[in-house]
């Protein structure tokens, strides 16, 4: 009998310590999310306008869709977040390392 009421506390303990577990992983996504988003609105992002001006590239207007179609695919290919915008005719923007990334293997 002993024995049974020593392996039904061991299993009450078990169950404590998964619960307490869970518990711990769920805070722990909630932080992550609250981590992920604070990074994205960190991270400086340009369209190609943007960017042309702020680092003063000297690029045509001409070029802009030529840019913008670039990173876009290189951004889509690497998983790199874009954002879009979702007035018409408005450009997108491409995070700062998104851009220092492709311009240096152009």
């Amino acid at each position: 009998m002993h024995e049974l009421i020593n392996a039904c506390n061991e299993s009450k303990t078990i169950q404590e310590r998964l619960f307490e577990a869970e518990q711990r992983i769920l805070e722990l996504e909630e932080e992550n999310e609250i981590l992920e988003k604070a990074l994205a609105d960190s991270i400086k992002f340009y369209s190609v306008d943007a960017y042309n001006k702020r680092f003063k590239m000297g690029w045509d207007i001409p070029l802009y869709d030529g840019f913008d179609s670039m990173m876009a695919s290189f951004c889509r290919s690497r998983a790199i977040r874009i954002r879009h915008c979702k007035i018409e005719g408005v450009p997108n923007s491409y995070p700062l390392t998104a851009w220092e990334a492709l311009l240096g293997i152009l």
